[in-house]
């Protein structure tokens, strides 16, 4: 009697035996039989498709049909009979299938990077370089935010693996964009472990509390960071991000990781492009700018800025510039009456010769640089 009561009943057998459930949508729906006063509980989950599964005859179908609909290549690249070629240049020969090779993704920062696949691989084309990801499956190869991709065994950073990654608990946490100013930067984690673009921080990580904070900064319960490195003095209760280069926290103010001894956390306040001051001091790049009138100083753009005296260029006073005509141009170039004037760190500032600072403009750059252009 009691083992006629365990058993579940016949019609409900049936009818789980008779069920088809479509697979390609990507849900599986697992039912669990509990008897329980002859209820069904039904459990409903998200799965995994195991790659062995996977129909290889229908990635080469979805390949082919991505061509068909105009799945262009990027600029120089051509895909022929006896393979693909970059410029001219036939690449990698027999390792790629020319018939299943598509284009998938151009990546822009922080430099161009394009991302093809074939039935077999993912390979990874930046200028001259072309790489094939040998470990990368295509079959699960997806793009995450920042420079990640993933597929159900590796995580890549662009064409770097990570090595030890967990790609089932592999997240992006947070980064910036490179830009005129700054190069960019990512930060991911996953169970285990907390990553600054490829590299794997060491020391005292916490990745449950670990949150990105702002440019290229992040913390976690532990510790600060700026980029892959540790600020050691940091207190991450109250650390606060200021700008790119700049941040503070209750008893200090840095520059990248280094402490500004004497800096004052009250009054300090970033101008970016590595200007910053205090009530004491003017800073360019984490160092005090000497001599400068803080009643009257002022950023003017780029790495140029002035007080009631003097024209500085970054950390120095640019000798000779006139105080009252002196403006920012765009970019490197700055200008008074007599001169144009250009600021390509770290080489230094100049005077650009003969060129005409009437003619240097924002609109005409090249004014700025050749002699004459108007």
């Amino acid at each position: 009697m009691e083992e006629e009561q365990n058993q579940p009943k016949e019609g409900v057998l049936k009818k789980l035996k008779n069920k088809t459930v479509p697979t390609r949508l990507g849900l599986l729906i697992i039912l669990l039989v509990a008897v329980a006063n002859g209820a069904v509980v039904l459990w409903y989950m998200n799965s995994y498709t195991p790659p062995e599964a996977f129909d290889v005859s229908r990635l080469v179908e979805q390949m082919q049909e991505r061509r068909e609909m105009g799945n262009e290549l990027p600029e120089g690249y051509e895909i022929k009979e006896d393979g693909v070629y970059y410029k001219g240049r036939l690449i990698h020969g027999k390792d790629i299938d020319s018939n299943t090779f598509v284009f998938l993704k151009t990546i822009e920062t922080p430099y161009r990077q394009h991302f093809f696949s074939d039935k077999n691989y993912i390979y990874y084309a930046h200028k001259e370089s072309f790489e094939i990801l040998k470990k990368a499956d295509p079959k699960t190869f997806v793009f995450l935010e920042g420079g990640y991709t993933r597929d159900k065994d590796t995580i890549y950073y662009h064409s770097l693996l990570i090595r030890g990654a967990d790609p089932k608990t592999f997240e992006f946490v947070g980064g910036s964009i490179s830009t005129f100013e700054i190069n960019g930067s990512d930060y991911a984690k996953d169970k285990n472990n907390i990553y600054y673009e490829s590299d794997l921080l060491i020391g005292d990580t916490d990745p449950e509390t670990f949150k990105y904070i702002g440019g290229h900064y992040a913390k976690d319960k532990n510790n600060v960071y700026f980029t892959r490195n540790l600020i050691e003095e940091a207190d991450p209760l109250t650390f606060e991000f200021i700008d790119n280069s700049y941040s503070k926290d209750r008893s200090n103010v840095y520059y990248a990781t280094l402490l500004l001894e004497g800096a004052d956390t009250v009054t300090f306040e970033s101008f970016g492009y590595g200007y910053a001051k205090d009530a004491n001091s003017v800073y360019y790049d984490g160092k005090v700018v000497q001599g400068v009138d803080l009643l009257t100083f002022k950023h003017v753009g780029g790495s140029y800025s002035k007080d009631k005296n003097n024209i500085y260029v970054s950390h120095e006073k640019l000798e000779g510039a006139d105080l009252t005509t002196f403006e920012y141009v765009s970019g490197h170039y700055a200008k008074d009456k007599n001169n144009v004037y250009y600021n390509y760190s770290p080489f230094g500032w100049g005077i650009n010769e003969g060129a005409n600072p009437a003619n240097c403009t924002k609109e005409n750059l090249n004014g700025c640089e050749n002699p004459g252009v108007g």
